[in-house]
């Protein structure tokens, strides 16, 4: 039987009203020719199999909100949680306004030492920012804020921290404002040009949202989407870290606003997640979008992968090192491995729901063998031409 309710979620600085039509499922179950639930629950509706083809998107002028929903039942409907309040034609988190961005990007003085962490969300960011500042203040997690994700605390200023500036900095008028980074004090222009370099700056913005350019003269007025992105500042420095495509939607499917816990069968908030009604847009744009700069500017972008840091950290935090100019002894690159490891983390932060599990493959669990099939086919469409950093060798 479905139930339509009103749904209210505060979840990691969301806070929204959301009218759904909810199943209340246990688990799913898929038929009985060979295929089988790897996951106990995943809001499945019943007697339907895992499919991005049972879903499409609706969008709602009264509410400026965006639907997923079933082809087959149309009371089967969810809020995209990021369905409402886009930069640039970009979904962002609520507290990431087109009118404090805009102002903020007129604004912004980049600085030659920036290091800009940068991920397409649930993307190993808050791992790639620990292993950066550990290099930066001799492996000491003492100096770190790990109860804050390790944000710049104003009444810390001896301490290193990160800086998400499109969600933190305030230029904006108060009432032109989204609420601001949850659990952040805002930063004003003038405090955040103040801080010592080198300035460790957290970001998911795509490459053409990206704050630390240098503008072109003349400038593009052609407002063409495909236009080359204006090029990165001088002397500022961008780790970027991917993470493979499946095992970020699971991530994401727990993440912030939970569309697992707001009912969200997987499959649907695959589709979603496909589609770009996510937080930062789709992987793909986000992930074709940096590769290109990599390519052409390895001397201002490093590439890391979730994966490789995991498997072999040891080597890649001496490759990250060089890249920054650290001088990384064994000691150093030890101490380091030990501090970011993921228990070490979820045990610094004291935070059980923000580090969830930090494994690779968890999409197995979630993932029917048709699901992964048809995801497999929309993502390599998404990324045709595109030199996809995790295509088969």
């Amino acid at each position: 039987m479905w139930a339509h309710k009103n749904l209210f979620v505060r979840s990691a600085g969301h806070m929204f009203a959301a009218l759904a039509s909810v199943a209340i499922v246990p688990c799913y179950c898929e038929s009985s020719q060979g295929e089988s639930s790897q996951s106990s629950n995943l809001n499945q509706i019943p007697g339907k199999r895992q499919s991005l083809e049972e879903w499409s998107f609706a969008y709602d002028a009264w509410s400026n909100t965006h639907f997923v929903q079933s082809k087959s039942d149309a009371r089967a409907r969810w809020r995209a949680p990021d369905g409402s309040n886009f930069v640039n034609g970009v979904a962002h988190p609520p507290f990431i306004r087109q009118d404090n961005w805009a102002q903020l990007k007129q604004q912004y003085r980049a600085r030659p030492g920036d290091i800009h962490v940068v991920t397409f969300p649930k993307c190993g960011t808050t791992f790639t920012e620990q292993i950066v500042l550990l290099l930066l203040n001799g492996g000491d997690a003492s100096q770190l804020n790990p109860k804050r994700q390790n944000s710049y605390d104003p009444a810390h200023p001896d301490r290193r921290g990160k800086v998400w500036a499109e969600a933190r900095v305030r230029v904006a008028h108060r009432r032109n404002e989204g609420p601001g980074e949850p659990r952040q004090r805002p930063l004003s222009l003038e405090d955040f040009d103040a801080l010592p370099s080198p300035r460790v700056l957290k970001t998911h913005a795509p490459r053409e949202l990206f704050l630390a350019t240098t503008p072109l003269s003349p400038p593009s007025l052609s407002n063409n989407s495909r236009s080359r992105p204006e090029p990165l500042a001088p002397g500022v420095k961008v780790v970027y870290c991917s993470r493979r495509a499946k095992d970020a939607a699971v991530s994401a499917y727990y993440h912030a606003a939970s569309p697992h816990r707001l009912g969200f069968p997987f499959d649907a908030w695959a589709a979603t997640w496909l589609s770009g009604l996510f937080e930062h847009g789709r992987w793909s744009d986000h992930v074709a979008g940096w590769r290109a700069e990599w390519l052409q500017n390895p001397r201002q972008v490093i590439w890391l992968k979730y994966e490789d840091l995991v498997a072999r950290p040891h080597e890649e935090i001496k490759r990250l090192a060089a890249f920054l100019d650290v001088d990384a002894s064994d000691d150093l690159v030890e101490r380091v491995v030990e501090s970011s490891s993921f228990g070490a983390m979820k045990e610094q932060s004291g935070n059980s729901h923000f580090f969830r599990k930090g494994v690779v493959g968890d999409s197995a669990r979630h993932f029917s063998p048709a699901l992964e099939s048809e995801f497999d086919a929309a993502l390599a469409e998404q990324m045709r031409g595109v030199d996809d950093p995790y295509s088969p060798p």
